[in-house]
């Protein structure tokens, strides 16, 4: 799966990601500082689902009706540890996700995941 992690996340999901054997592209190293639009349209050119924590996605898509491949938001304050000690624990979650995130936007809490189509635009 082609994935474009937000920086907001450690090298540490990156790797995680990569060891499960998804293409993994970190905006830290090709967007650092960019704003969301336009980490947004680059992972929409490229192909790849955004992995991100910023809530404000979800406001692009439905709000400004800005193209996404998928979109998936991670409670990561909500996890134990935070993002920066459940990297593997995200990773397992977006793995077993993986057919299901395209044409999605996905928010992961404990215990829960919700989906809401992103061809579904009030």
């Amino acid at each position: 799966m082609l994935l474009l992690v937000d920086e907001c996340f450690p090298e540490r999901l990156v790797r995680a990601l990569e060891h499960r054997g998804h293409d993994v592209t970190w905006a830290t190293l090709v967007c650092r500082s960019a704003i969301d639009e336009s980490v947004l349209s680059l992972a929409t050119t490229e192909g790849r689902i955004v992995i991100t924590e910023d809530r404000d996605f979800g406001t692009l898509i439905y709000r400004y009706g800005l193209a996404a491949v998928g979109v998936v938001i991670v409670h990561g304050s909500e996890l134990p540890g935070g993002i920066t000690e459940s990297g593997d624990q995200i990773a397992d979650q977006i793995d077993t996700l993986k057919d299901s995130l395209a044409g999605f936007l996905t928010t992961l809490e404990p215990g829960r995941v919700r989906q809401r189509s992103l061809g579904a635009r009030p």
